[in-house]
């Protein structure tokens, strides 16, 4: 992967996150309820914690983007999609990574041994742009080495997927930032992307709420498969965001987050 890149990769989610707080502080869309330093020091400390092992596997070529993996590819996409111009190609493939977060997404949701994972990141009590960050370690493995068998399988170019990454890593921060688009912008952006007011249904702590709007770039996919849900920005700014019996300050703190897996492997909760 070319250097450049790499640092793109670095670069823009923590541009973003710089952007997105500094406007969530002087226009925030919703009141927040948790207590904010101890929600971003565990929520930034987890993300640090998958970003050094996210570089320490990358360096053992353990990653989707790795010269090893794209070396072990059954080359499926580039041998259906070989005929087409290469600009429709990237389209094709662009379509094709985004389906694939979201059949992945809902996997996380409904996979019993999986929700226990990503029920972390649901645990948030408020919606901000740190919630973006809050990946359990183990869910950012798992994905991982789904990905890496969808690579395997796949072949889709290196290039190709790890900018269409970067684009929906920083993306997700908007997505989950405490900001409030005019509904109008709203309305129309939802024909086509995942916005702040469509991704917060997917944070409710009403189960039959948040098992909608898996999205994660288009949200063609979620209307498609009949998974999307839209409201008013008053109905869908008054549902409480979190899991159920998980709101307490410890289970924000970073210990808690961390063991935060073990309360959910009973069963869902929320």
């Amino acid at each position: 992967m070319p250097e450049d890149l790499v640092s793109l990769r670095a670069f823009l989610p923590v541009a973003m996150f710089l952007a997105l707080a500094l406007l969530e502080s002087f226009r925030p869309g919703v009141a927040l309820v948790g207590q904010l330093g101890t929600r971003w020091t565990a929520n930034v400390s987890v993300y640090a914690i998958n970003t050094g092992i996210g570089i320490a596997l990358g360096a053992l070529g353990i990653s989707a983007f790795s010269s090893q993996v794209a070396a072990l590819s059954l080359g499926v996409f580039p041998s259906l999609t070989g005929w087409l111009p290469a600009w429709l190609q990237v389209v094709a493939a662009v379509l094709l990574l985004d389906l694939y977060n979201y059949v992945v997404h809902r996997m996380l949701h409904h996979v019993a041994w999986f929700w226990p994972l990503h029920g972390v990141h649901h645990a948030d009590v408020d919606l901000d742009v740190t919630t973006g960050f809050r990946h359990h370690p183990g869910e950012s493995v798992l994905t991982m080495l789904i990905g890496i068998g969808f690579a395997i399988l796949m072949g889709i170019p290196v290039l190709v997927w790890s900018v269409y990454a970067t684009v929906t890593n920083t993306l997700a921060l908007v997505q989950h930032a405490n900001l409030r688009l005019p509904d109008g912008l709203e309305r129309v952006l939802t024909w086509v992307v995942v916005t702040p007011g469509m991704h917060r249904h997917h944070h409710a702590v009403d189960r039959a709420i948040h098992d909608t709007n898996y999205g994660a770039l288009l949200s063609i996919w979620d209307r498609l498969f009949g998974t999307f849900r839209a409201s008013s920005a008053e109905i869908r700014d008054a549902q409480p965001t979190g899991l159920a019996g998980l709101r307490a300050v410890a289970d924000q703190r970073l210990d808690g987050v961390l063991a935060m897996p073990l309360k959910l492997l009973p069963g869902r909760q929320g």
